[in-house]
């Protein structure tokens, strides 16, 4: 696949504190890639009920991107200079998992496994320019990192004539990360030259395993009950630095059958969240100006969360779903300071979240409008967490708090072709760093407006099922907004706001070609 973005930004103002702009940049941004990807998949059913499930894909991501912005100061606070910023970043990710069942001990034996290898090297490089285009700094980041991920699982599981069931179910992992990085300062004169270089190198390990039991049963004949209890042991570290932690889970859920078209369920979880290994690494952003320092100090996330679901299935086959859920959490991974005005992933000891969760589906059938569909979904999201530097409430950081989705599909009768169209709405919180804080608008569906597409789709064309897809029809806009203080932003004044507006280069046309054997 081959992927060419455009985004244009003009211009992006600069002001202090009270709003007063002093400088103007105008910028133009891109984004080129190719992403090719090969998968394959088998599934071999032998007498006895013995069934082999394997898939296997490689891929390769390759993208390139650029930013060139031009200042103009506005008042005696501002600057005329003008800047480029590169980055090149090759990912190769290579995937297998296969998972085989057969009878076993008076059972059915499950045995799964998954692998995935993946590495990353990126640079970016920024050159400053003063207003006649003199170099005045140039400096680079560089990015070398390999990653694994090896699973291995069995469940086995007794079914009994009655309704019961019996699970135990065995899970053992490893993980590691290991992540070399290069910030480097080149002579503006002579850009070949390098005047200085700063090396991290972060190697983390895990292993994991855990063990779970679950039991299910038919209480009458509306009702029925799934209970599992297990814990998970985890060994974290790297070199002269290990930790291991035990964390208990399960859940319990409740499913109450009033009739055919009803089902309510309830269900309470104690759920470990898993570390993303890069938030444990200090990173710098040439082209945002900021960095993350490192924290070996990081732990896994802990909740208990209780949701409560409705569903109901309508006659003509029209589908309506509400939950509602409320989130308990311990070492919430957020942002969190280091040291004076020091900035890193880290947890924060407690926080809460309310979610609530609807879906509708439409059946064109149950309209007298045969091969029509049409989904409805929307999630709000409400969070609560005592932040760290300033002693206030607020979301947890970067969280979905709105997120509105409507796709609609026309399948035409006694045809190969379709149609349909996509709208998607994103609205995120706040990221709260220690010296800054940051609005934004991405990922796509939250862009201004939110992600919006039209498809024509053929699914016979000489084999192939072949689909046009015309995006970013609406002049969609990244908008941005950074307050900056000039230290810790609870001991410090707003010394400099930041607004940013991007409009993308819309309508993308795209091609996907694709055969399922």
């Amino acid at each position: 696949m081959n992927m060419v973005r455009v985004l244009f930004e003009g211009p992006e103002t600069l002001a202090d504190g009270t709003e007063r702009i002093f400088e103007t940049r105008d910028e133009q941004f891109f984004i080129r890639g190719d992403q090719p990807e090969l998968a394959a998949g088998i599934v071999w059913k032998r007498p006895g009920g013995q069934v082999l499930n394997a898939k296997a894909s490689i891929s390769r991501l390759d993208v390139r991107r650029g930013q060139a912005s031009t200042s103009t100061a506005i008042t005696s606070s501002g600057s005329n200079q003008s800047s480029i910023a590169q980055t090149s970043a090759i990912t190769d990710d290579m995937r297998f998992d296969a998972d085989y069942s057969l009878p076993a001990f008076d059972g059915t034996l499950k045995a799964i496994g998954f692998a995935r290898l993946r590495s990353n090297d990126a640079t970016t490089r920024f050159t400053l320019f003063d207003a006649p285009g003199n170099p005045m700094a140039d400096r680079a980041f560089e990015e070398e990192s390999a990653s694994q991920e090896w699973v291995a699982r069995f469940e086995q599981q007794w079914r009994e004539s009655d309704g019961k069931s019996w699970q135990l179910a065995g899970e053992a992992a490893y993980n590691s990360l290991d992540l070399t990085t290069s910030l480097l300062a080149f002579d503006p004169a002579t850009p070949s030259q390098v005047l200085s270089e700063t090396q991290s190198r972060t190697m983390i390990e895990e292993l994991r395993s855990e063990i779970t039991v679950a039991h299910q049963r038919r209480l009458n004949s509306q009702s029925s009950l799934q209970i599992s209890i297990g814990g998970e042991v985890s060994e974290i570290g790297q070199t002269g630095f290990r930790r291991a932690f035990f964390r208990p889970k399960g859940f319990a859920n409740y499913t109450l059958k009033p009739g055919s078209d009803w089902t309510l369920s309830a269900r309470i979880a104690r759920e470990v969240g898993q570390i993303n290994f890069r938030n444990f690494a200090s990173t710098v952003s040439l082209i945002e100006g900021v960095s993350t320092q490192e924290n070996l100090g990081l732990v896994p996330q802990q909740s208990w969360v209780i949701t409560g679901r409705a569903e109901r299935i309508f006659e003509a086959g029209h589908t309506f779903s509400l939950a509602l859920t409320r989130e308990h959490i311990s070492d919430l991974v957020d942002r969190i300071p280091l040291g004076t005005d020091g900035d890193a992933v880290g947890n924060i000891p407690t926080a809460s979240r309310t979610a609530i969760e609807t879906s509708v589906t439409l059946v064109g059938s149950g309209l007298g409008l045969p091969g029509v569909q049409l989904d409805l979904n929307g999630n709000w999201q409400w969070s609560s967490v005592i932040d760290p530097i300033g002693g206030f409430d607020r979301d947890i950081g970067n969280l979905r708090v709105r997120d509105l989705r409507l796709r609609f599909r026309h399948d035409l009768p006694r045809s190969d072709w379709s149609y349909g169209l996509e709208l998607r709405e994103i609205k995120l919180a706040p990221v709260f760093r220690a010296t800054l804080t940051e609005f934004r608008n991405v990922p796509g569906g939250a862009l201004s407006p939110g992600t919006n597409a039209v498809f024509i789709e053929n699914k016979d064309l000489f084999g192939l099922r072949a689909r046009i897809e015309v995006s970013e029809l609406l002049g969609q806009k990244s908008r941005f907004r950074r307050l900056t203080h000039s230290g810790r932003r609870d001991l410090t004044p707003i010394v400099r706001i930041e607004n940013r507006e991007r409009s993308l280069g819309g309508p993308v046309l795209s091609l996907s070609l694709g055969r399922t054997f």
